[in-house]
């Protein structure tokens, strides 16, 4: 054969390679199709980082100047709900950017969360160190967030979707040209100022993102295997503006392989018995799109409030692309095609063809959104996933329920995996990009309201500002911190929930929150809940056991605050004699006069001195309008007997209180008195009096928590409970402290005047699961008028032993937040009463084992 003829056969061979190629893909099945191939061939020629726009930062300016666009980018803060004036506020948004910009929402689920677990446990740290507080608080602390970050972008617990991750919100505009252009960076910068405004206007706090927010944001993105691993190296990541930033956004031996489903991160395995464990990450577009969708309806895009099955599994990102066009001459379009719409919706074939109607409706419907004030738009939307290579097909099949169950199609890309990842970046929206996701269908046609109502700009709670001294989650996995002290109103909490719901394990955790900062510790225990807390933490408990000589007189223990006069001191102890004389019913109005004027002559006569037994004498030397003795008078002092000096219950309230507060941490137990309850009641009322009392002892700086638990035992239906409970929570606030009261059911807030007062009181509400009673009592609404949105909540509520508990957080200004309380097991060992696991650890501690080594030799046999 010539070499002319060998020449023209390869040739041959060649054009038919190439025509192959462009039109079916590769010719053999087991290779990868064209656009794969040719896309494989650019990272390999000059790498991921060489395909993305970022190049400097101008902080000057505060824009971006890249390879070929100039662009800006603000992070937000999600919302956690929508109204009417946010979508109003966001609609406008659109109106003020003009022609020929690219506008990005970006929505990160990051299940890096290393700053909040470094502010939780930094702050245990600080007081730790300091001596201020037991280091046990430190180790939780530690033990917690070495819990959650083993989970790092997997699911919390095995069967669930649950998984932990931060809402992570960019904005970014963008406009193709560069830094030379002088008129477009004075554009540019109006449309910042002017964005800006807009979204303060809508509640929406935003900052410029700085080079490092942006590395922050675009690290785990580019280097997946960060989702999985080490958090703390991509917080560690730092600008340097010394080179170009495109080249600081990946790893140093970065490989990444482009596959038609996916792309592939990390090193391939070298044999094959060797683990892959190579990242894929996935995107997808929406083929169709909802007929009709709200705003407010997006927040179930990040995962249902209601369905645990509709989680995602792992990281994502959810990107709105909306490009701003040219009004004058996109409406004449709109107009042109609406008429025609219309005209084949009239005519005889559209009999045929139903779908001409369905045309007609649309077009209809944008012409009103136009006449309403709305504009056209091309915009897309695209679902990243990222995933450990053989749980992809998990995740896959819990995005795509999410997004159907929102009344979005995805479709998966195929082979266009490599340019849809990267129209999700920031800034990426130029008109050439606009170019080519026009050739793959992924960006079509809308309005700006259409823009608006599919924003993904809703996230979900994460608590207060102030210090980290609560962590719990929201259900779509977000870390909520929370401060109590983060309060115009006061720091006082009502915590309610049936037997099983969690209770005790909560109320450990905000015992704890207050003594790892050095907070000052009061709780009436009944049933042993918080004994191991108290001896971890260094404290003291008080068991009221038969037989205990144990005093406690409200006399004794009042005047010691000179700020307080002798009305505030009556406000406190006549509640607590009214409950001697009248166990169990209101006393009336002229008994509560009488008593009132006996505790008045008790307390300017013997000050701390004074005890019950003088009180009745006082109420027996009170005479009626004709010089006599008052009989009401005589038959109150005659039903205080009991607690009077040989009566069966008055070595107990007689003589100086002789329970001593001097440890920081002090617990009283009153599980033996539950046999006896009118003299329960009044230990509890007593012990809440020299608490209250002992306040000013303590720097005001200081965190100050008194707990009172099943505080519905020691209340009653009558105005001086009440007036007893206002006064103390008055006091509370005056020094910093905080009031904790723990009750069975929501319900019981309206049992009678001084449980309603102490609800009134609490500006944080925790409300645990209920009991079928009381959800049926709530759903009648006979007992107390709850919105529908707290009901549904409340009905919701489904609490996994072992795991997690779930509540109601309703903050001091109203707003409701869903959250989970997510212990580590050594918290959830210590706040354990169950019988056989409280036995075990009684038996070791019986023989010397201390409550800290009980606790682990407790996890270690039911791991087993």
């Amino acid at each position: 054969m010539s070499t002319l003829q060998a020449w023209i056969d390869d040739a041959r061979s060649l054009a038919r390679t190439a025509i192959s190629e462009a039109i079916l893909g590769t010719e053999d099945d087991l290779g990868p199709p064209a656009p794969v191939a040719a896309d494989q061939r650019r990272i390999e020629t000059v790498g991921l980082h060489n395909l993305l726009p970022y190049d400097q930062y101008d902080p000057a300016t505060e824009l971006y100047y890249n390879t070929d666009s100039v662009g800006f980018v603000l992070a937000v803060a999600p919302q956690t709900g929508a109204d009417a004036e946010l979508t109003r506020s966001l609609h406008g948004l659109y109106d003020s950017v003009p022609a020929g910009y690219g506008l990005q929402w970006m929505l990160l689920g990051d299940p890096i969360i290393e700053e909040a677990l470094n502010a939780y446990v930094d702050l245990r740290r600080e007081y730790a160190e300091a001596g201020r507080a037991p280091s046990f608080y430190l180790e939780q602390a530690e033990r917690r967030a070495a819990f959650i970050r083993g989970k790092l972008g997997q699911p919390l617990f095995l069967g669930q979707n649950y998984s932990i991750t931060d809402k992570r919100l960019l904005l970014s505009i963008v406009r193709k040209g560069s830094l030379d252009d002088l008129k477009l960076i004075e554009e540019i910068q109006n449309v910042r100022d002017v964005v800006g405004a807009t979204l303060s206007s809508a509640s929406l706090a935003s900052r410029t993102a700085e080079p490092n927010d942006l590395l922050r944001f675009l690290w785990p993105i580019l280097n997946p295997g960060a989702f999985f691993g080490d958090g703390a190296e991509t917080i560690d990541q730092t600008y340097s503006d010394d080179k170009p930033i495109r080249d600081q956004l990946t790893a140093f031996g970065h490989h990444m392989r482009v596959k038609a489903k996916h792309l592939l991160y990390g090193v391939p395995p070298e044999d094959a018995d060797e683990l892959d464990a190579r990242i894929a990450v996935r995107s997808f577009g929406v083929h169709q799109y909802p007929k009709s969708k709200e705003l407010w309806e997006m927040n179930n895009i990040v995962g249902s409030l209601f369905n645990d099955v509709h989680q995602y599994p792992c990281p994502y990102l959810i990107t709105l692309g909306v490009l701003i066009l040219d009004q004058t001459a996109v409406e004449t379009r709109a107009a042109l095609r609406g008429a025609r719409a219309t005209q084949n919706a009239e005519s005889k074939i559209a009999k045929l063809q139903p779908e001409l109607a369905l045309q007609n409706q649309d077009w209809r419907a944008v012409s009103m959104q136009l006449t309403q004030g709305g504009s056209m738009c091309e915009l897309y939307h695209t679902l990243t996933l990222f995933a450990p290579r053989k749980k992809m097909e998990q995740c896959v099949a819990a995005a795509k329920g999410i997004w159907r169950s929102e009344r979005f199609k995805l479709f998966p890309m195929l082979t266009q995996q490599l340019t849809t990842f990267l129209s999700a970046l920031p800034m990426m929206l130029t008109s050439d990009m606009r170019d080519d996701l026009k050739k793959f269908r992924l960006i079509t046609t809308k309005t700006t309201v259409n823009a608006t109502d599919m924003a993904p700009v809703l996230g979900e709670w994460s608590g207060t500002s102030g210090r980290a001294n609560l962590l719990f989650f929201g259900r779509r996995g977000t870390p909520a911190l929370v401060d109590l002290y983060s309060s115009g109103t006061n720091y006082n909490g009502f915590v309610d929930g049936t037997s099983g719901a969690g209770k005790s394990v909560l109320l450990n955790e905000i015992i704890g929150a207050f003594r790892s900062v050095g907070g000052i510790v009061r709780i009436c225990d009944v049933g042993y809940s918080y004994e191991k807390q108290i001896a971890m933490g260094d404290g003291q408990y008080i068991d009221f056991k038969p037989g205990s000589r144990i005093v406690i007189n409200a006399f004794s223990t009042a005047g010691v605050d000179t700020e307080n006069g002798l009305d505030s001191e009556v406000k406190f102890i006549r509640p607590i004699i009214a409950r001697m004389v009248s166990p169990t019913a209101p006393i009336t109005p002229f008994e509560g006069a009488l008593l009132d004027v006996a505790v008045r002559i008790v307390w300017k006569d013997y000050g701390q001195q004074g005890s019950p037994t003088l009180v009745r004498d006082a109420l027996l030397s009170l005479k009626d309008q004709n010089g006599q003795p008052e009989r009401i008078a005589y038959e109150l002092a005659v039903r205080l007997e009991p607690f009077c000096k040989g009566g069966v219950y008055g070595d107990y309230v007689n003589g100086r209180t002789n329970v001593r507060l001097d440890n920081e941490v002090v617990g009283l137990e009153l599980e033996h008195l539950n046999s006896d309850p009118q003299l329960r009641t009044v230990i509890m009322l007593g012990l809440t009096n020299q608490v209250t009392n002992e306040m000013y002892r303590f720097d005001r700086s200081r965190p100050k928590l008194f707990l009172q638990d099943e505080g519905w035992q020691i209340v009653g239906d009558d105005q001086e409970s009440a007036d007893f409970m206002e006064e103390g929570y008055r006091r509370a606030r005056k020094y910093e402290g905080s009031f904790f009261f723990a009750t069975q059911a929501i319900t019981d807030a309206g049992m009678n005047k001084a449980t309603q007062a102490a609800f009134d009181n609490s500006a944080w509400k925790f409300h645990l699961k209920q009991s079928d009673d009381t959800l049926k009592k709530i759903e009648k609404g006979d007992v107390m008028d709850l919105s529908p949105g707290l009901k549904r909540m409340l009905k919701s509520l489904r609490p996994v032993p072992g795991r997690y508990s779930e509540f109601v957080l309703v903050d001091p200004n109203g707003g409701t937040h869903l959250l989970r309380h997510i212990p580590d097991e050594f918290t959830l060992a210590m706040a354990t009463t169950k019988g056989p696991d409280y036995e075990f650890m009684e038996r070791l501690r019986t023989s010397g084992t201390s409550t800290e080594d009980a606790i682990r030799a407790l996890i270690q046999a039911k791991r087993k």
